[in-house]
């Protein structure tokens, strides 16, 4: 091995670069256990891990590249190599955990704006207030809610029904028939401000929301009964609609918007000029993206936090998962 190289990987100022791991850890820990690793995946980590302080640079680095691929899982092997005696097996074992360890979050918010999955991020602003939550839990509930509203439709319109086909007028009335008439969910009115209305883990077991959270669940039920749904993010009272563009040919054009905070109230032309005021009777406001949907999400909850002490905490998370989603584009606010 070659002494220079060593000197130079030893240099204080190469180590002092990675102290933000400390914060990559925390955040990595709070996610959800991974499965254990296999004794062969072991066995794997830790001949790889001799190999970072191998004579040939060839196989050094082809071990660090290799490393690199793996989990966080192997990063309490790699924390113990970065104590080793070689200062080549330290400064190697430390920057591959730099790699392993960024927060997942921070690399969901990173994607561009068609790979961002809102039901993902919905996840990830409910593990901010319960860092248990599972994704998997989150769309079982969502699919139990949709089976109910396929069966509603097939008592309609017969078993042998395609969603392509569907009135736009008896696919909506079959969401507010069962999200809103049959599981009672609605707006939080008596306690806006609780953070639980904002985590959409908490609103599938309390049934109250607010208006965002409300609307995306309503989104995510239609989006597996192929019924074309979108939030519609109103100055004050977001809501949704049925999108008349994507209705099945044959059926009018029409948008049907309706209000999820207030138990899937259906908004008639004539309504929109008293609901939202300055807005064109056509045309209440385009759709957001899943990013700005997200940032507004995360918004409210920031704000429900900020006066609680000991909440501190989750309000640090929800700042630093606000300024990635931002990240991308600094104009967002």
């Amino acid at each position: 091995m070659a002494q220079n190289f060593r000197r130079y990987s030893a240099h204080p100022l190469r180590i002092f670069f990675f102290m933000p791991l400390l914060m990559a850890v925390a955040f990595a820990l709070a996610q959800p256990p991974a499965e254990p690793l296999s004794p062969t995946a072991i066995a794997e980590i830790k001949q790889l891990i001799r190999e970072l302080d191998h004579e040939s640079f060839a196989l050094r680095e082809r071990a660090s590249l290799r490393l690199k691929q793996m989990d966080e899982r192997s990063a309490p092997f790699l924390e113990e190599a970065s104590k080793s005696n070689s200062p080549e097996v330290r400064m190697r074992a430390t920057a591959i955990l730099g790699v392993i360890l960024i927060d997942p979050v921070e690399k969901f918010c990173a994607l561009p704006d068609d790979k961002l999955d809102d039901e993902l991020g919905m996840v990830y602003i409910a593990q901010i207030l319960n860092p248990k939550v599972r994704k998997e839990d989150i769309a079982r509930q969502l699919d139990e809610i949709a089976a109910k509203v396929r069966d509603h439709l097939t008592e309609k319109l017969g078993k042998d029904f395609k969603a392509a086909d569907v009135d736009p007028q008896v696919g909506v009335a079959a969401l507010r028939k069962v999200i809103f008439e049959d599981l009672k969910f609605g707006g939080n009115k008596e306690d806006y401000s609780n953070p639980d209305n904002c985590s959409l883990e908490r609103v599938l077991v309390t049934r109250k929301g607010l208006p965002i959270t409300l609307s995306r669940l309503v989104v995510l039920v239609a989006r597996r009964v192929e019924i074309p749904i979108v939030g519609v993010p109103a100055t004050g009272r977001y809501l949704v609609k049925y999108d008349g563009g994507q209705a099945p040919k044959g059926f009018p054009g029409d948008d049907i918007y309706f209000l999820p905070f207030e138990e899937g109230r259906l908004v008639t032309r004539e309504d929109r000029p008293m609901i939202f005021p300055g807005h064109a009777l056509d045309a209440i406001e385009p759709t957001d993206t899943n990013r700005e949907m997200l940032l507004r999400a995360l918004r409210n909850l920031s704000s429900s936090l900020d006066h609680d002490p000991t909440r501190s905490a989750q309000l640090t998370r929800t700042v630093h998962m606000l300024e990635w989603l931002r990240g991308s584009n600094p104009g967002l606010r």
